[in-house]
């Protein structure tokens, strides 16, 4: 996972009742950055809301973007479908805060980590395999443990899709559930410039020295790892997921309580995902600049000299022509909606 730290503001606002003055349901997990604050931000959600917005709470922390992207996953239950406002009872609204509060100060303390691992990206290994220390014993088998957690929840997550798309093509309304998105996406033609203009082409070419080599984790079948055994709750939770899965076919009236349940897979597939990062940065950093880890990893990194085309001294020097290769064209997703409905908050 690349993180960029870039700092900011996580803020929460929340809205007011003008005949109660007592706070609302209603919430806000946002960001600002770039020399912006909070305050101008309230201030322009505030113009055309008869409702006062007040801040909450405000959280100063590196990257910010992830901060809020997690908060936004974990909390997808509460969440308002398609926003950043999200319904929280008072005691759900202090269980978040206490959480920002946590994953903040823990993206500070794993900055250092991230980016001291980053950096050994860009250095030749060593042909040195190192002992196994304990603690690069618990940090392989906990990014295990977390992998199968994701493994296992993007499975069920997959399952719930195809079931959505199924329906859909039955005709039935699953449009709120999932639905498409169309995204337009620009493509420079390397190969069209190239037989167009093969002098301009190779007047880009440029020769760079690069170091790279891919981490890659070992595998240990000893652990024969379950997800009753790593998270028996989340084991329940699947298990009970399946069964509802089973029965949309038959029962459309399930369709509220499996997308609840999928905001609350969402959440959980963040959290490991994060835990999964941790663990193989650390594991980064024991590794070093040697070739591996016996047992745990390897990681060699070589010196190779490649040439390559330029496209950004293209763009600069002659926007023109770059303009002219490149093409635009809109690709069709489907999205999986996650977001607060009736069901939410059901007993798991």
């Amino acid at each position: 996972m690349a993180m960029n730290f870039s700092p900011g503001e996580i803020y929460f606002m929340q809205e007011y009742d003008p005949q109660t003055a007592r706070p609302t349901k209603y919430v806000k997990i946002g960001l600002v950055r770039n020399g912006r604050t909070s305050a101008e931000r309230i201030k322009e959600h505030q113009t055309g809301n008869p409702r006062a917005l007040k801040e909450t709470k405000l959280f100063q922390t590196p990257a910010v973007h992830f901060v809020e992207r997690m908060l936004h996953q974990v909390y997808a239950e509460n969440r308002i479908t398609g926003g950043e406002w999200f319904i929280f009872t008072e005691t759900e609204l202090r269980e978040c805060l206490e959480s920002a509060k946590d994953l903040v100060a823990d993206v500070k303390k794993q900055e250092s980590i991230f980016s001291a691992a980053e950096a050994f990206k860009s250095k030749r290994s060593k042909k040195a395999v190192i002992v196994a220390t304990k603690s690069a014993l618990a940090l392989h088998k906990e990014y295990f443990k977390e992998d199968l957690i994701v493994r296992e929840l993007k499975a069920l997550v997959a399952k719930y899709e195809r079931q959505l798309d199924e329906k859909s093509a039955e005709g039935g309304d699953v449009e709120d559930l999932r639905s498409q998105k169309v995204v337009q996406t620009s493509r420079f033609s390397e190969t069209e410039f190239r037989s167009a203009f093969p002098g301009i082409y190779k007047k880009y070419m440029e020769a760079t020295y690069q170091i790279g080599g891919s981490f890659k984790m070992i595998p240990n079948d000893r652990y024969d790892l379950s997800l009753g055994q790593v998270a028996p709750n989340l084991e329940t939770f699947v298990s009970g997921f399946h069964n509802i899965l089973d029965q949309l076919k038959k029962n459309p009236k399930v369709l509220e309580v499996a997308k609840a349940k999928y905001s609350y897979i969402k959440g959980q597939v963040a959290l490991a995902e994060w835990n999964k990062a941790k663990a193989e940065n650390q594991l980064r950093l024991l590794c070093a600049n040697n070739a591996g880890i016996a047992g745990i990893c390897t990681w060699n990194r070589t010196a190779k000299e490649k040439v390559v085309f330029s496209r950004a001294a293209l763009k600069a020097e002659r926007p023109e022509l770059y303009a002219k290769f490149t093409k635009t064209s809109a690709t069709t997703r489907r999205v999986t909606q996650a977001g607060r409905t009736s069901a939410a908050k059901k007993k798991r």
